[in-house]
């Protein structure tokens, strides 16, 4: 998979989210989902994840 991250659609994004006051929400989800691929990595390299 290549993935290129443009610094300006980044930032459009960002704004985005900002406009359609979401950002709690927003931050919320990727906190959650960063969480559940920390777990998924633990677990499968046989490491006890501990919050």
């Amino acid at each position: 998979m290549n993935i290129q991250v443009n610094l300006k659609d980044i930032i459009e994004e960002k704004d985005r989210i900002v406009e359609l006051d979401i950002e709690e929400q927003w931050y919320s989800y990727r906190d959650e989902r960063f969480k559940q691929i920390a777990i998924r990595w633990s677990r499968d390299n046989y490491i006890n994840f501990v919050e």
